[in-house]
């Protein structure tokens, strides 16, 4: 058991060890404090006691590399600049625990996870996570800035679809998206696929807000209905009580997907030129596909409830 590290002018590398239980409390160093080979039988524990400010608790480089947790691995309360885990094994039954820390660079890369890796309520700038995965993840009330893979955010995505957790699966997935849209990837995407993906983004932001769509289906059905009307024999605006009617109930009417008037009355109504024609029916097409999208988005906004 260490407590208070602190004042630390050199790195702590622990290496080629078999150790049972150990902990190190309220470190502060700016220093790397490494565990490389090294196999964890017992239960490690790295905290913040309560005398402590967690804050103040610090570590600049943690570096664990090749070693075997059998039991449990707690980091709790620390802030460290860069955590690096690598050709680790989590075995079975065995937990690996980060919580309520703050962390600049986190990579766990090259791990086998049979037991469970859990993060809880951590603060992360950079995220990176290449595992064989056997086990579980547990990620629950992280702030994540940046994940810096699109199988970081994969590997999330199915361990939350793992545990039936919709909410989380539906945010991961807009996530991966958003990293496709920015990655090397995305130049040997075919054009339709991208442009399924772009209209995705831009309609309902990958199914995570209705009111886009809601607004675009207002604005495009205002605009195509002014259109119309232009394109028939009101060829001009009235603003007279009788004309703003009129305009209402063609809004309306472009607007309603539920209510599709025969295209013949419609044309003899409107007495639409072939132009007029075209839009009317792109018209129906753009609604149609706006109300759909906003049936989408409004389902997963209620599933966060």
């Amino acid at each position: 058991s260490l407590k208070n590290l602190k004042n630390l002018h050199r790195d702590i590398n622990i290496s080629n060890c078999k150790i049972g239980d150990f902990i190190i409390s309220n470190p502060k160093f700016d220093y790397s404090f490494s565990l490389i080979s090294t196999d964890i039988s017992g239960i490690g524990l790295i905290h913040c006691t309560d005398s402590c400010d967690a804050s103040e608790t610090k570590i600049k480089d943690f570096i664990i590399k090749r070693c075997n947790f059998i039991k449990q691995m707690h980091i709790e309360q620390t802030n460290i600049s860069n955590f690096n885990v690598s050709f680790c094994s989590i075995l079975d039954n065995a937990l690996f625990r980060i919580s309520a820390c703050k962390i600049q660079e986190m990579e766990a890369v090259e791990c086998t996870v049979s037991g469970c890796m859990e993060y809880k309520e951590t603060t992360i700038k950079n995220l990176l996570l290449d595992l064989v995965l056997f086990g579980h993840i547990i990620f629950q009330d992280n702030n994540v800035i940046h994940y810096n893979s699109r199988d970081t955010v994969r590997v999330l995505k199915h361990e939350a679809l793992g545990c039936n957790d919709r909410v989380a699966a539906i945010e991961f997935d807009k996530i991966e998206k958003i990293l496709l849209k920015k990655s090397q990837e995305w130049k040997n995407i075919p054009l339709r696929d991208k442009v399924i993906i772009w209209l995705d983004y831009y309609t309902n932001y990958f199914g995570n807000n209705w009111i886009y769509p809601l607004c675009w289906m207002m604005g495009i059905v205002f605009l195509l209905t002014s259109v119309i009307f232009a394109c028939s024999i009101y060829n001009h605006f009235d603003f007279s009580s009788k004309g703003i009617g009129m305009f209402f109930h063609g809004f309306l009417s472009n607007l309603n997907i539920f209510s599709i008037a025969d295209f013949d009355q419609i044309t003899s109504s409107y007495q639409l030129n072939s132009f007029g024609q075209a839009v009317w029916l792109f018209n129906k097409v753009i609604v149609t596909y706006l109300a759909y999208q906003c049936i989408v988005a409004f389902r997963k906004f209620n599933r966060n409830f």
